[in-house]
């Protein structure tokens, strides 16, 4: 018997140490795995959550990039992930680093490769509607959310209901405007019966929400005028 493999034996009957099951190892690998393969499918989710509020910007009235809001677009992604991406990634690397072939990846390329497949899973998460269904769930469940993700363009994009919004194209003093609403087609606002409560003129006040009745196929009557929020 080799010294080496003397000292090893020695320090084994010094401190005591017995074999472990297989099962402990098992199970603490798979915690690991476990982490890993929930952080990457709440990534996703996250991911498939903000397509589809895009397309929901698109679809209800968003004309140009400059109009989709991205700090509420940030907030519709679910924060949990924002939070604990940290320690998934952490048990990702750890996980990774005590299989046999571990010690190859950096913690860099294991960020990397989460983060790769959550955007992939979260594109085709979205083509099959969970981006639609978790939002769905989030703003029936948490009040904040809704108020930060709610989309106002189709609930001012309803004339023939007393509701339309849009951008200010002209005024005429206080008698009428000209309104380009968020389908692009323009109005002409009788505004000399309303109550106004902007901060600004209304030339300067760019988008606004009217309430009122619609005259004609192009003509609306303006009750209340006030900020599009």
């Amino acid at each position: 018997m080799t010294e080496l493999e003397n000292k090893v034996l020695d320090a084994i009957e010094r401190q005591r140490l017995v074999p472990r099951p297989y099962f402990v190892f098992f199970a603490k690998r798979s915690v690991f795995w476990s982490l890993t393969v929930l952080s990457i499918v709440l990534g996703a989710l996250s991911v498939a959550v903000l397509l589809f509020a895009i397309s929901d910007y698109y679809a209800t009235g968003w004309r140009t990039f400059d109009n989709l809001p991205l700090d509420d677009l940030i907030l519709s992604i679910p924060a949990f992930w924002l939070v604990s991406m940290p320690l998934f990634m952490a048990s990702a690397y750890y996980g990774l680093r005590h299989t046999r072939r571990g010690y190859r990846f950096r913690p860099a390329t294991i960020v990397a490769l989460c983060v790769t497949a959550s955007i992939g899973l979260g594109v085709l998460f979205y083509f099959f509607e969970a981006g639609r269904l978790v939002n769905d769930l989030l703003a029936a469940n948490i009040a904040s959310y809704r108020e930060q993700t709610e989309v106002p363009f189709d609930k001012w994009s309803r004339p023939d209901e007393g509701f339309l919004g849009g951008t200010v194209e002209t005024v005429d003093g206080t008698k009428s405007l000209r309104l380009k609403d968020f389908h692009d087609k323009e109005w002409l606002v009788d505004i000399s019966g309303a109550v106004i409560t902007l901060d600004n003129a209304i030339a300067d006040e760019g988008d606004i929400a009217i309430r009122g009745v619609k005259t004609g196929p192009s003509e609306f009557r303006a009750e209340t005028i006030e900020e599009f929020d």
